[in-house]
Formats: C-alpha cells, structure tokens, sequence
C-alpha cells in the first residue's frame, strides 16, 4: 500500500502499529464478555495511540505537535494500566504483561525523546 503519509517514515509509528496488532491479537483471546469490555478499551486506547502518533508530523514543529506527544504518553500510560488490570483478572499472563508492557516502555521512550527534541526547537 503506497500512500504520501509522511508518519509512516517514523520508527515510533511502525512500532505503535506493530503493538496495536500484538493488542488485536491478546483480545481476541479474552473471554467472549470481555471483549467488548476489557478489551475493547484496550484496543481503542492502542488505536488513540496510533492516532495521536500520526498526527504529530503534520503538526509541525509547534505547541500543538507537543501537546500531540503529551497526550501520546499519557496514552501510553493508561494502557499501561489496562493491561496490568487484563493481567490481575488472568486475562493476560504474566509474561504477556512483561512482553507488552516492554514495548510500551519502549514507545513511551521514543515519545519523550520526541517531546524533548521538540521542545529545544520550540524554546
């Protein structure tokens, strides 16, 4: 698929779509009631992340593009979250949690390098 999207060239982002397939994947083993509940928010919060990523090139370098890294790493966070609470119920193993949670970790770093770049140029 070819496309002129410029936050397709960014690492971060082909990391964030890798891990949004990887949540994909863990939910669909979820119990059929927790698809929709659990599971679903977990999805959708990978796929804000997702969002939230994309949005940064076409910001600029800008106040905007920060708040955009801002609120990518609290997205992160909050998945953070969720996937702890899926491990605490037995939704997730603890070696699924430590998997996830490491990448998560890892685009959380990328963002705040991101962030701290930005916020050089902006000053």
């Amino acid at each position: 698929m070819h496309t002129d999207n410029h936050f397709e060239q960014l690492p971060v982002w082909k990391q964030t779509m890798d891990f949004v397939r990887l949540i994909y994947a863990a939910t669909n083993t979820f119990p059929a009631e927790e698809k929709d509940g659990l599971g679903r928010r977990l999805r959708n919060k990978a796929i804000d992340l997702a969002v939230m990523v994309s949005s940064v090139p076409q910001s600029g370098i800008s106040a905007g593009a920060a708040r955009n890294l801002t609120d990518a790493g609290n997205a992160v966070r909050e998945l953070e979250a969720l996937l702890y609470i899926c491990t605490q119920l037995g939704f997730l193993k603890p070696s699924e949690y430590d998997k996830y949670t490491e990448e998560t970790s890892s685009i959380g770093r990328e963002l705040h390098r991101m962030a701290s770049r930005m916020s050089k140029k902006i000053s």
